[in-house]
């Protein structure tokens, strides 16, 4: 697994060479165009990209972001140190350092893949948490296509496709590193160790349980891979 407080000064020379990563940012922040944010928090928010998106849509909106990584913590403190409105701190999506229903708007970008199955639960009730009812929730992440676990060959095959097929596109366009950490992240995948990917479907009964609804999903081609998902809370 990567270790991102060493990349994290080399994480965006990396990542914006390969143009699927703009891409996925891009349609977290369409998905939402024309609410009315007023504080938003962006979970595994990295060096700061997706804030960063959000910052140009709603200019007068705060914004939080959390991160376990102090390297990438303290990239995206500097970013922002001219910001009065956006504030980081240390924090995960199972542990985020806010009050119940601080945000009225909670995204994210390739983060939550890396908590285990068997803690999404715990994590979708602490994002509930935090987010106003009716807020609205939306991130995009990696997907397979399989349900279950990894005993099954048909989800292994799955992912090591989807995984090579992305590889394959960022190689295409010139994202060398990215490649290679896709490709390295096979393994993880297949031992459960720092990288988990489920279905949709999976991840969407979790939210239901935690109380989100009104769920639209979008692909991200060409590869099948990574989903944007917006839902809300229930409530007014």
């Amino acid at each position: 697994m990567a270790d991102w407080d060493e990349i994290a000064r080399d994480f965006d020379e990396s990542f914006f060479k390969d143009p699927m990563y703009a891409r996925i940012l891009a349609s977290v922040v369409e998905g939402a165009r024309g609410a009315a944010v007023e504080r938003a928090l962006d979970l595994g928010c990295g060096t700061g990209n997706l804030i960063a998106l959000l910052l140009e849509e709603f200019p007068s909106a705060g914004f939080s972001g959390v991160d376990p990584s102090t390297g990438m913590r303290e990239v995206c403190a500097e970013r922002f140190v001219d910001y009065p409105n956006v504030e980081i701190k240390e924090g995960d999506a199972q542990a985020i350092p806010y009050p119940d229903s601080s945000f009225d708007l909670i995204v994210s970008s390739l983060a939550l893949h890396h908590v285990p199955p068997e803690r999404k639960p715990d994590m979708a009730r602490e994002i509930a948490r935090v987010l106003e009812p009716g807020g609205r929730f939306i991130h995009a992440d990696p997907f397979c296509g399989v349900p279950g676990d990894f005993a099954d060959p048909e989800k292994v095959r799955d992912v090591v496709e989807r995984l090579v097929a992305k590889a394959l596109y960022s190689l295409d366009h010139g994202a060398w590193e990215m490649m290679l950490g896709e490709l390295q992240s096979i393994p993880f995948l297949l031992r459960g160790d720092g990288e988990y990917i489920i279905t949709v479907e999976e991840w969407e009964a979790v939210l239901r349980e935690a109380g989100f609804d009104g769920f639209e999903v979008q692909a991200l081609p060409p590869v099948d891979l990574v989903k944007v998902i917006s839902c809300r809370l229930n409530g007014t």
